[in-house]
C-alpha cells in the first residue's frame, strides 16, 4: 500500500496547478480547508455501505464538487487514502494540463476572475469552467493571444482570441455535455437490480461473476432478475467448466465461478489488495470498463485504508451492458439543441468557434452511434450567427491498474471555411505527433495489465 506521508507519485505540472488555485484563493486559505474536508467526506464513505461498495461518484463532496475534484490531485501527491483510481482518470488529466500551461494561462486577461468563479463552492458544473481554461491554453500554443470575456448579463462567448497585436475577432464558446436523465434513471436502475443480487451474494457467500448483456431497457427487468438467474446457477446439479448460460426476453448471460484463489495468491504474495482494477481482473480474468460493474464481498479490510483487503472470504463481481435499441437511442443524443444555444451565445461575434467535450459511451456501438449522429448534425445545422467551425470531443477515462490516471481523446471538426483553424482537433495534447484520428480511442485495447 502507498506511504500515506509520501502519496502515490509526484508531478510538478499538478503541483504547479494546485499552487495557482491557492495563490488566487479568494478565502487565503479557505480552499485548503475545504480540500481537506473533501478528503475526510471521501474516506468516510470508502468503505462498504449496504452490502456493496460504493461508486466512486459517491466519494464526491456533492456541496463543493471543485474542492473534490482538486482533492484528487492533492491525494496524488500526500493522501493515497483519499485517491480512487477511476475518479482520477475522470479529473486529474485535465487539472494536469492546467498545470501544463500555467505559463500562457497566466498572461491572459480576465483570468484570475474566471478562475475564482470556478473555486466557487456553490459552482454545481466546475468541468465546464475547466473546460474553458483547457480551451484557452490550445489556442496559447497555436501563438494567439487570448483573453477571457467578463461575465455579463448579456449573451456571450468564454474567450476571445487573435492573432498577437491584433483585434481579438474570433470569439469561442465551450460546452461540456453532463450525462442525461436517460443515463443517470439507467445507473439507478442497475444498482436496484444488484441490490438483491448482492444479498444472496453475501447470504450464500458465493464468488460467482455475472456477465450480462440487456436487450431490454432496465426500467422493465423485474427487480429479482439478476438474483434469481444466480440463484439458478447455484443450484444446479452440475458444475460446467464455461459456467451457466442463459437468454431470455430481458437478457444474455452467463454465470461462472470468480478465480477467488488468484486473489488469494496475490493478497498472500503482496499484502491487501485494493477493491479496483488489479482484483477485478483477478477475480474475473478480464479487464472490466468503467462505470460497468459492481461488486459484493467479504474481506478484512486494512486498518489504515478500508479500501484495501485480505482474508477475502469471497467475492463477486456483476458486469453489464444494455443493448435494448431505446437505451442506445437515449444515449446517443445528439447536439442539435446544443448547437442552437452556441449559436445565440455568438449572435453577436464577429466569428465563432465552438468546442463541445463529451465522455465517450460505455460501448462501442452507442459510441459510434453517437459519434455518427452529432457529425450528421453539424453538417445540418443552419447558423444564424458567423459561426464558422465546431469541434466535438470525447474523452475516455482509461482505468488501469498499471496507470496512475490514463485518458484518450478523440476529436471531430467541422467549417465553413476551407480548412478549420486548429490541424490537429484535440485539446488536451498538443506539441505531439497527430494520431490516425479515424480510429476511435473506444475501438483501441486497454493499457495492458501487470501482475
Amino acid at each position: 500500500m502507498a506511504n500515506a506521508l509520501n502519496g502515490i507519485g509526484d508531478d510538478q505540472d499538478l503541483r504547479a496547478a494546485l499552487g495557482w488555485f491557492h495563490e488566487i484563493d479568494p478565502t487565503s486559505g479557505g480552499l485548503a480547508k475545504r480540500i481537506i474536508s473533501a478528503q475526510e467526506f471521501f474516506r468516510a464513505h470508502a468503505a462498504e455501505r449496504e452490502l456493496q461498495w460504493p461508486e466512486p461518484t459517491d466519494l464526491l463532496m456533492k456541496s463543493d464538487l471543485i474542492a473534490s475534484y482538486l482533492a484528487q490531485a492533492d491525494a496524488f501527491l500526500q493522501e493515497p487514502r483519499s485517491y480512487d483510481l477511476t475518479l482520477a482518470a475522470h479529473i486529474v488529466p485535465f487539472i494536469k494540463h492546467i498545470g501544463m500551461g500555467l505559463k500562457v494561462l497566466r498572461r491572459m486577461p480576465g483570468v484570475v476572475d474566471r478562475a475564482r468563479r470556478l473555486l466557487n463552492p456553490k459552482q454545481e458544473h466546475p468541468d465546464g469552467a475547466l473546460y474553458e481554461l483547457i480551451a484557452a491554453i490550445r489556442y496559447a500554443h497555436e501563438e494567439f493571444e487570448v483573453e477571457f470575456v467578463p461575465e455579463s448579463a448579456c449573451r456571450s462567448a468564454d474567450l476571445r482570441v487573435g492573432p498577437p497585436d491584433s483585434t481579438k475577432d474570433l470569439y469561442i464558446e465551450c460546452k461540456r455535455l453532463r450525462p442525461s436523465d436517460y443515463e443517470l434513471r439507467e445507473k439507478a436502475s442497475i444498482k436496484a437490480l444488484f441490490a438483491p443480487l448482492a444479498r444472496l451474494i453475501h447470504e450464500r457467500r458465493l464468488s460467482v461473476f455475472v456477465d450480462v448483456q440487456f436487450v431490454a431497457e432496465l426500467t422493465k427487468v423485474p427487480r429479482t432478475y439478476l438474483a434469481d438467474r444466480v440463484a439458478s446457477a447455484a443450484q444446479a446439479p452440475l458444475q460446467l467448466l464455461n459456467g451457466y448460460p442463459w437468454r431470455d426476453r430481458y437478457a444474455e448471460g452467463v454465470v461462472r465461478q470468480t478465480h477467488i484463489a488468484h486473489v488469494r495468491a496475490d493478497t498472500d504474495e503482496h499484502g491487501p489488495l485494493i477493491v479496483g482494477p488489479k482484483m477485478w481482473r483477478l477475480l474475473t480474468g478480464e479487464v472490466l470498463q468503467s462505470g460497468s460493474y459492481h461488486v459484493a464481498l467479504q474481506a478484512k479490510s486494512d486498518d489504515r485504508d478500508p479500501r484495501y483487503v485480505d482474508d477475502v472470504l469471497y467475492a463477486s463481481v456483476l458486469s453489464w451492458q444494455c443493448l435494448a435499441p431505446e437505451s442506445i437511442d437515449a444515449r446517443a443524443r445528439h447536439i442539435s439543441s446544443l448547437l442552437a444555444r452556441i449559436d445565440r451565445q455568438l449572435e453577436m461575434a464577429p466569428m465563432g468557434i465552438a468546442h463541445i467535450g463529451m465522455y465517450a459511451e460505455r460501448d462501442t456501438v452507442s459510441a459510434d452511434l453517437r459519434r455518427a449522429r452529432n457529425i450528421a448534425a453539424v453538417r445540418r445545422f443552419r447558423a444564424n450567427s458567423k459561426l464558422t467551425d465546431v469541434y466535438l470531443h470525447y474523452y475516455l477515462p482509461r482505468i488501469s491498474e498499471n496507470h496512475s490516471w490514463t485518458i484518450d481523446e478523440t476529436a471531430d471538426s467541422s467549417s465553413r471555411l476551407d480548412a478549420p483553424l486548429l490541424d490537429d482537433p484535440r485539446l488536451l495534447f498538443h506539441g505531439d505527433s497527430m494520431l490516425d484520428t479515424d480510429v476511435a480511442a473506444w475501438h483501441l485495447q486497454f493499457p495492458p495489465a501487470v501482475s
